[in-house]
């Protein structure tokens, strides 16, 4: 039902996109707005527009928040951090990211 609806939307040229975790799981959204002086007006705008279109559209407000988690290498242990580590890491844990930090000094954790 939700993907036939996505489609649905979608090819009316709305943006929507599957939310996939916390309570909402498995519903469409069709935004999230950030920005404190403009957030509300967006989004009846946007509501408004997809009302005309035919759909029902409800606002939410809710906070977004993603934890992240790093593991920092000093440049010895990165050369012992190999390919074929990083391979293993990513068959188990899909969902891991590699990226070189550009910013020499991290405040630590703690």
């Amino acid at each position: 039902h939700t993907l036939r609806k996505l489609n649905e939307l979608r090819a009316k040229n709305i943006d929507s996109y599957v939310i996939t975790q916390g309570e909402r799981s498995n519903g469409i959204a069709l935004g999230y707005f950030v920005d404190q002086n403009t957030a509300k007006q967006s989004a009846l705008r946007l509501q408004n527009s997809v009302k005309k279109a035919g759909y029902e559209a409800k606002m939410l407000e809710g906070e977004r928040t993603r934890k992240e988690y790093w593991a920092i290498l000093s440049k010895e242990s990165e050369l012992l951090f190999g390919d074929e580590l990083w391979r293993k890491l990513k068959i188990k844990q899909p969902q891991l990211q590699k990226r070189n930090n550009l910013c020499k000094d991290v405040a630590p954790v703690g």
